[in-house]
């Protein structure tokens, strides 16, 4: 059975993408390249989309996990799924969010997807 080092609990897992996020004070969404502008205050995360500056968005903790668990569960998942089915919004941050990710989560272009990585 492949093995992973993606986290199977959440806090561990939110702490290394906080840990991410506090390197970058930007991140560009994966397919059409839009800056999004990260704000950290308390362990909680706001976003500055072209739509929304210059105002600060928080981005639900319900959202990150709901996204977290669908790759626990699945392994991979779509912006579009996360968009369209489990009604993530700001689901183009959370793909380049997590991508940041690196030692155990991948884009993959062709689908618009992020997976965990195997070994």
């Amino acid at each position: 059975m492949a093995k992973s080092s993606f986290p199977r609990n959440f806090e561990l897992f939110y702490n290394d993408l906080l840990c991410a996020l506090e390197k970058v004070s930007s991140i560009k969404t994966m397919t059409q390249k839009r800056e999004n502008k990260i704000r950290l205050e308390n362990r909680i995360i706001y976003v500055a989309t072209q739509k929304s500056m210059p105002n600060y968005v928080k981005i639900p903790l319900k959202i990150i996990k709901k996204s977290y668990d669908e790759l626990l569960t699945n392994n991979e998942v779509t912006q579009s799924y996360l968009s369209e089915t489990l009604n993530v919004k700001r689901s183009a941050f959370i793909m380049s969010a997590f991508s940041l990710l690196t030692d155990y989560i991948t884009y993959d272009k062709g689908n618009n997807s992020i997976k965990v990585i195997t070994k």
